[in-house]
């Protein structure tokens, strides 16, 4: 006969009445038929992701020739993900893991290997908070490189020291934690429950480093972004341009709002797990948004990203400027860019498809008719000495002959 009071890492029970721990057990206690509808409800949704996540993949780094990695250019540190090749990846090992995870929990397999189950279930996690790591890391080092906004930046080193720490606080901290937990699982509860909570403190902690990376970066491209856009209002660009910016406050706001209430529910679990643990309606209030929250903002990303390529598609290539125009913008510019446009445009861009968005293209063609891919064609002059931002009147002789061109 079972003990009415029997108390496992994945379940605890009094009097018979039994609670589970929604990462590590879905049979045996009060929420079974709630846990079981979650449980479902992300395999539908992730799946559905992964369905996505496999061709857009596919699309950005066969067919359109997108590297991981992006290579190595003066002032930028050693991390350099691209950020939006690299959120799809990790976000698709993760959908991957949470499916072979979500099997193992429905079909009740291994039941009393703790260790087991902690195994399956952190290292998804891990990835996704990993991609969003990287993400961030993308933004800040292409943002580093900026020397006219530098003053709030951290410089390349600092991106490299902050980013490598978040990015393997997880792999190096959590998931041993995690995994200690269920090594003492059937020797030591108490032990094994006060490792558990203990890495859900690293886990809470890596959400709101990541979180609050991704806040402060988006909020000052949005910030600069609206400054550019205040000196717009007569172009009959306004709408689109203000129509761009919106567009990633949104999706900014997405990333954070899910790292936020990880956060909060990490948190909590670290400081109350006990007490949650015996309360069906605790139980299932956590749950839902800890389980559903992660697959629904892969999706969420997925479909967005997919709506700007099918957008981008339908539009023609960005107008070019006439060359009066660009003449007398240079005639009149009397302080270089220092690198304005190679930050601001691939921080805008990796929201969304490769292709340039045409409403935060034309506020970067009001600053500076140069963008980074032209730069990076001219290495061959950069190496020698020479670099068209080095005239510092602000002409330059290739000026008029240059102008934005979809690729």
């Amino acid at each position: 006969m079972e003990d009415p009071n029997r108390k496992s890492l994945g379940i605890h029970c009094h009097d018979g009445l039994c609670h589970c721990d929604w990462r590590l057990a879905v049979h045996g206690c009060e929420e079974t038929p709630e846990l079981r509808n979650i449980a479902i409800i992300c395999i539908v949704v992730t799946t559905l992701a992964t369905i996505i996540g496999i061709p857009l993949a596919y699309y950005r780094l066969v067919i359109k020739g997108h590297k991981l990695w992006r290579p190595k250019s003066t002032g930028q540190g050693f991390l350099r993900p691209s950020p939006i090749d690299c959120l799809i990846i990790w976000f698709l090992i993760y959908s991957i893991g949470r499916l072979f995870d979500h099997a193992i929990l429905l079909k009740d397999l291994f039941p009393d290997n703790w260790l087991g189950r902690i195994v399956s279930f952190d290292p998804a996690w891990a990835f996704a908070l990993g991609g969003i790591t990287l993400y961030l890391i993308g933004i800040a080092q292409t943002l580093s490189e900026s020397h006219d906004i530098s003053g709030w930046l951290p410089s390349p080193v600092v991106v490299d020291v902050f980013g490598s720490f978040a990015l393997l606080l997880p792999f190096v901290i959590c998931i041993p934690l995690g995994a200690a937990a269920g090594a003492f699982a059937e020797k030591d509860i108490y032990t094994a429950q006060l490792l558990i909570r203990v890495s859900h403190v690293f886990w809470s902690f890596g959400c709101f480093l990541t979180g609050s990376g991704v806040l402060y970066a988006a909020t000052q491209l949005i910030r600069i972004l609206k400054k550019r856009h205040k000196g717009s209002r007569r172009s009959p660009e306004y709408a689109s341009i203000h129509a761009g910016i919106t567009k990633i406050q949104i999706i900014s706001a997405i990333l954070v709002l899910c790292l936020g209430i990880y956060f909060i529910a990490t948190m909590l679990y670290a400081a109350v797990r006990d007490q949650l643990m015996s309360s069906k309606a605790a139980v299932i209030v956590i749950a839902g948004p800890y389980l559903l929250l992660a697959p629904a903002t892969n999706l969420a990303f997925e479909v967005a990203l997919i709506y700007s390529i099918f957008k981008s598609n339908d539009k023609p290539a960005i107008k070019t400027k006439p060359t009066e125009y660009l003449s007398t913008q240079t005639a009149s510019s009397t302080r270089p860019d220092h690198g304005f446009t190679s930050t601001v445009e691939p921080m805008t861009t990796i929201f969304f498809d490769d292709s340039r968005d045409e409403a935060i293209s034309h506020v970067i063609e009001e600053i500076d008719p140069f963008d980074q891919q032209y730069r990076e064609e001219q290495g061959e002059s950069s190496r020698s000495g020479y670099h068209p931002r080095s005239n510092r009147n602000g002409k330059s002789p290739i000026l008029a002959q240059y102008a934005f061109k979809e690729k």
